[in-house]
């Protein structure tokens, strides 16, 4: 009986030990599902983003085998826009869609919110924008 109380108590020390300040362990957020569209900030200015249906949401979705896809539902079927694969490097993501390649940064990664920021010209006025794509988990 004792050994198994120094056993109990020995994992517990064990535990608390590797948990600084007692804090508990949190998962990490992914970017590893489908994340829908929601909005576009250009130079600052938001544009939400207005390209659903009733019947469901555009996403695009990543998979842990570093395959990306994007799907827009168009008359409620599933349209697959893009397929592609990604590398994510630090806090840049780089995808390769054949031969078009981008590079984004990763702006904002939470449970709910994902973000990329890339500078292009979006609007081809031959100006450079910023631009902030963000998506939803839910």
């Amino acid at each position: 009986m004792k050994k198994i109380i120094y056993a109990s108590l020995g994992l517990f020390l064990f535990h608390v030990s590797c948990t600084p300040n007692g804090a508990s362990h949190t998962v990490q957020p992914t970017i590893y599902k489908k994340w829908f569209n929601k909005e576009t900030v250009v130079n600052g200015i938001t544009e939400i983003y207005n390209g659903n249906e009733a019947c469901g949401k555009d996403y695009i979705e990543f998979f842990d085998t570093n395959k990306i896809k994007t799907i827009d539902i168009d008359g409620c079927e599933e349209d697959e826009l893009m397929t592609g694969t990604f590398v994510i490097n630090a806090n840049n993501i780089t995808i390769t869609e054949a031969t078009d390649l981008k590079i984004f940064e990763i702006f904002e990664l939470t449970d709910t919110v994902f973000s990329l920021k890339i500078i292009e010209d979006y609007d081809d006025d031959g100006d450079v924008d910023t631009i902030i794509e963000r998506y939803t988990g839910n």
